[in-house]
């Protein structure tokens, strides 16, 4: 039966992968990780996330994006009776009115005082890189309509995710210098028709929805619209960082600290209490380390574009790129390829040179030991955690194997010296407190005819003794 339950185990996991779960999204943000950390981790980006943003760049870069979303936007809106456009079109999240309002904030209210009235007359004109990214649009476009999907996907999704992060630092950087309303300035960021929380469940909407669309391109193009928009994303912002370079704080990904006092031990049950909801705290766990993100309430908090990853492991959501629901609090999943432990490995790195390590993440099981001494792995427990290939440790003691005996109760030998072929195997009577069926084997048939003469002859005494 335990053959059987893993066999299951094994054709759901597999199912899911059928039912697009790890479609085509999950294989494209694998084979643009590297095109998507470069984005991200690029200087000018990092003006933003330090809070030392140069206000007349990013109002290059707002208009910028302007001139790509309103081609991008206008696109979409003639070819929407497209049978792959038509089901990700979505005339309430269109990004240009937004932008257009922003530049005129930014425009008209920051830069005339910024710097000392400096960038009064800062030149905001589109950069060449976001004209080239028009032209090559508008060039997929006419070679095919389906390529304005993959273009759809990862300019709303960069806004929707990382996004909300730029809008939380550059609200805090216009408070602190003084800035009037400084929301009204960053309402590309905001989704009126979403909610402020429903961020991270329309993102895993749209990628079911992304997998399920009916692509006749290859996958190969695909991948190649992709890249040629990260490239041109990262030509953009170099040339935003251009107009105002900022000596950067170094980063580094040495692991810090841990937290200091006890560090916690707690089970998948436990942990998804810590979510900023139930709990101020926001803990997440990534191969049984808990990592404590408080911090990063922004990102991880019940608002934040992570919220999903708040109180649960996500070891297999990072590793292999899954960002649907099945993919968190997998304790069963180890990396199957060397790319997805290459990636998971960055993403410790990256969480553990933010973020403390702050306890362990306890994966409770019931151990199995059958007829014979063999080991199996063990069972699933109510909290689904699962361990494989542990030693079993017997419920009678809860002692693990002797040195040399693993995957045997640690009574193996003690009651009585066990037959050559049956060497680690619990000994009666001990086997029946967790497997009837081993002692009830023919080779132990004397002993348990023997045990029930003794307890017939017994209960008859104390029978007539009572009569």
């Amino acid at each position: 039966s335990f053959l059987i339950e893993r066999l299951q185990h094994a054709m759901s996991k597999y199912g899911r992968m059928r039912e697009g779960k790890s479609g085509l999204t999950k294989w494209l943000l694998q084979e643009t990780l590297e095109e998507h950390d470069s984005t991200m981790e690029h200087p000018y980006m990092k003006t933003i996330y330090q809070r030392r943003a140069d206000f007349a760049a990013y109002t290059l870069y707002l208009n910028s994006q302007r001139l790509i979303f309103e081609a991008m936007e206008k696109a979409v809106t003639a070819n929407a009776t497209h049978p792959v456009i038509g089901r990700i079109y979505d005339s309430d999240i269109e990004r240009a009115p937004p932008l257009r309002s922003n530049v005129e904030y930014f425009a008209k209210k920051v830069l005339p005082t910024s710097k000392g009235g400096a960038h009064s007359h800062a030149n905001i004109e589109p950069t060449p890189s976001a004209r080239r990214y028009v032209e090559v649009l508008q060039a997929d476009v006419e070679e095919s309509v389906e390529l304005l999907a993959v273009h759809h996907m990862l300019q709303y999704l960069a806004v929707l995710s990382g996004g909300q992060f730029l809008k939380t630092q550059l609200s805090k950087q216009m408070q602190s210098e003084s800035i009037d309303d400084p929301n009204d300035g960053l309402t590309f960021y905001t989704f009126a028709s979403i909610g402020v929380r429903g961020g991270s469940k329309f993102v895993s909407a749209y990628m079911d929805t992304f997998d399920s669309l009916a692509f006749t391109i290859s996958r190969q193009r695909i991948l190649e619209c992709a890249k040629q928009v990260y490239a041109l994303s990262d030509a953009l912002m170099a040339e935003c960082y251009a107009v105002a370079p900022v000596e950067l704080e170094p980063e580094t990904n040495t692991p810090v600290k841990p937290t200091e006092g006890p560090m916690l031990r707690l089970t998948s049950a436990e942990l998804a209490e810590f979510d900023g909801v139930n709990q101020p705290r926001i803990l997440l766990s990534i191969r049984g380390k808990l990592y404590d993100v408080t911090a990063g309430r922004e990102m991880y908090g019940p608002s934040g574009s992570y919220s999903k990853f708040a109180g649960k492991d996500v070891t297999r959501a990072l590793g292999s790129m899954d960002l649907s629901h099945e993919a968190l609090d997998d304790l069963d999943w180890q990396p199957e390829t060397s790319k997805e432990e290459k990636t998971l490995v960055d993403w410790e790195k990256k969480i553990g040179g933010k973020y403390p390590v702050c306890g362990d993440l306890i994966q409770l099981v019931r151990p199995r030991v059958i007829t014979g001494g063999a080991a199996v792995k063990n069972e699933v427990t109510d909290d689904g955690a699962t361990t494989e290939g542990a030693a079993a440790t017997c419920p009678f003691s809860g002692a693990a194997a002797p040195p040399g005996a693993a995957g045997t109760c640690p009574f193996a030998g003690a009651a009585e010296k066990p037959a050559a072929d049956d060497k680690g195997e619990c000994p009666w009577p001990f086997v029946f407190l967790h497997d009837v069926q081993g002692g009830l084997h023919p080779k132990h048939r004397l002993k348990n005819a023997a045990t029930v003469a003794i307890v017939a002859v017994v209960a008859t005494a104390v029978v007539r003794y009572f009569l």
